[in-house]
């Protein structure tokens, strides 16, 4: 009896430690504005530029573009054992029990950082006597820079 106790008593411990993780929880979070500069060509150049239909310069043009930014840090309690199963699949996990089991008992912290984007897509078009106006849409995500050319089709 004494037996059937101990090996549930391990069993039990076994369960326990091998799916031990906690839920991802909000660490920080750093609110900014980010800038990315711009540089629009066109094809014929010297195309009138428009951003989100306000009129600009004409190509080649150059402008910083100013937009929300949030970095979050999240984070979570788990152990090495999860990682291992994760990442074994359900063969991997039967066959490599011993491993994991042991591996189970070091606790870890794990880390995500997460960018998230806010008033960051925009429009560019470009307009030329002559020929077909064109446009596209810009989606900024913390780039240094980011090229457009637009190409414009004769009429």
């Amino acid at each position: 009896m004494q037996r059937i106790t101990l090996t549930a008593s391990v069993l039990s411990l076994v369960v326990f430690l091998g799916g031990c993780q906690s839920q991802w929880y909000l660490e920080k979070e750093r609110p900014n504005k980010v800038t990315t500069v711009m540089l629009v060509r066109s094809e014929p150049t010297g195309a009138a530029i428009t951003f989100d239909e306000r009129e600009l310069d004409r190509a080649p043009l150059r402008m910083p573009v100013v937009y929300h930014h949030v970095e979050q840090l999240w984070k979570r309690q788990t152990n090495q054992g999860v990682r291992l199963r994760e990442s074994w699949g359900t063969v991997g996990t039967i066959v490599g029990f011993p491993v994991w089991m042991i591996a189970s008992f070091f606790q870890t912290t794990e880390d995500r950082r997460r960018h998230l984007y806010g008033e960051n897509v925009h429009v560019v078009g470009a307009a030329l006597p002559g020929h077909h106006r064109t446009s596209e849409q810009v989606t900024f995500e913390g780039q240094d820079e980011i090229e457009v050319t637009l190409t414009l089709q004769k009429r």
